[in-house]
């Protein structure tokens, strides 16, 4: 019993440094990588999903997933970095338990991802990734929920309604430009224009709008 609690003080000893070590780089990571305006975040689905809707979902059953095509998380993308190195304190004792269990050979269930393409995000088990990415694993066991994905068609834009209160200043300045017209070809010539010379002038007219 002695030697067993020995070990196992040993192994948070282990994890409690392992934690520290990588969080420590991340941050360091994340400072210079702020200065140098070239941040590398770990992906949040739904902006992944941004003007693209989801057709449909099925299971795609447990499966050993590379944890490099792991790229974004639903709902903890600022808990950790795009290397899953934790980010925030708080995640500290689950972390330190989770790799104490992973050094005494306890089994762990199996991540929870949702893959788009070939792509996966974490829906459950960012700690677990974390872990067994710090310890050098390459792949993960996962359930894995495949999402079909397709562009959101956007339905073009009205055009504004032509309300009265927006025709009343257009329709004074027509009959304004109306008026020039036929005052100036009368001094010329004393000619009046044809009812369809005035009504193409008003139909024209919003070209010169802006100038009002």
């Amino acid at each position: 019993m002695l030697a067993q609690n020995q070990s196992r003080t040993a192994m948070r000893a282990e994890a409690v440094e392992k934690f520290r070590v990588i969080q420590t780089h991340a941050r360091r990571v994340w400072v210079a990588r702020r200065l140098l305006g070239r941040m590398e975040k770990l992906c949040n689905l739904y902006t992944h999903l941004e003007g693209r809707q989801v057709k449909s979902g099925h299971s795609g059953g447990i499966r050993t997933v590379p944890i490099a095509a792991i790229q974004g998380s639903e709902g903890r993308a600022g808990d950790f970095d795009a290397q899953f190195r934790p980010l925030q304190g708080h995640s500290a004792e689950r972390w330190i338990s989770i790799a104490i269990a992973r050094m005494a050979d306890i089994g762990l269930p199996p991540v929870e991802l949702v893959q788009i393409g070939d792509a996966y995000f974490v829906r459950d088990g960012h700690h677990r990734i974390s872990v067994a990415k710090a310890f050098g694993q390459i792949d993960i066991d996962a359930q894995v929920l495949v999402w079909e994905v397709a562009d959101a068609r956007r339905p073009a834009a009205s055009p504004p309604s032509a309300t009265p209160l927006a025709l009343a200043p257009l329709t004074a300045y027509t009959r304004r430009l109306a008026r020039a017209i036929r005052d100036g070809l009368q001094k010329v010539g004393g000619l009046r224009p044809a009812e369809g010379a005035l009504a193409e002038v008003g139909g024209n007219c919003v070209e010169h709008q802006p100038l009002m």
